[in-house]
């Protein structure tokens, strides 16, 4: 997930809520998702793909997050905020790209060490929320015009028009 920003900002903290499987109640089947379990964060990428985003060793931050079961009170309405630190690395952000390499129902089977390729869920992400602040500072192109030789009648100097003695000053 790419955020742009129209100006650079400081990132003081993530909020990311998901949602799991819910069951149908006329067919009484789960539609086969999971929430997030860990996100990686990377500020200011330009060219960044989910091939890309996987390899890296080193994102800005990354997040492990809680599942659902350990928030009973925030699981339908409420969130909780993950603190980024170092604020440093959160400073002057003008895009933050997010990326989920697994979600919960994943990170389970990966610990009950049955590797079935049924047991996939997709990741269901309801709300992500920034906080932080503008530091006021646009990014925007400068119009300039520049010239690859200069024309003398652009350049106009009071007195020139005098001829080669007001030029030396005689």
């Amino acid at each position: 997930l790419h955020i742009p920003f129209t100006e650079a900002v400081t990132i003081k903290s993530i909020s990311i809520r998901g949602r799991s499987s819910t069951t149908n109640s006329n067919t009484n089947e789960e539609d086969g998702t999971s929430p997030p379990h860990t996100v990686k964060l990377f500020v200011n990428q330009t060219n960044l793909d989910f091939e890309t985003a996987r390899d890296m060793e080193e994102p800005t931050a990354k997040l492990v997050l809680l599942p659902p079961h350990h928030l009973p009170e925030l699981s339908s309405s409420g969130t909780i905020d993950y603190p980024l630190r170092p604020a440093g690395r959160f400073q002057n952000v003008s895009s933050l790209d997010l990326f989920f390499p697994d979600n919960q129902h994943s990170a389970e089977v990966a610990m009950e060490d049955d590797n079935d390729d049924d047991d996939f869920l997709q990741t269901h992400i309801t709300f992500i929320g920034l906080k932080g602040k503008s530091t006021k500072v646009r990014r925007h192109a400068v119009e300039t015009v520049y010239e690859s030789q200069g024309m003398l009648k652009d350049h106009k100097v009071k007195g020139a028009d005098m001829g080669p003695i007001a030029r030396t000053g005689l």
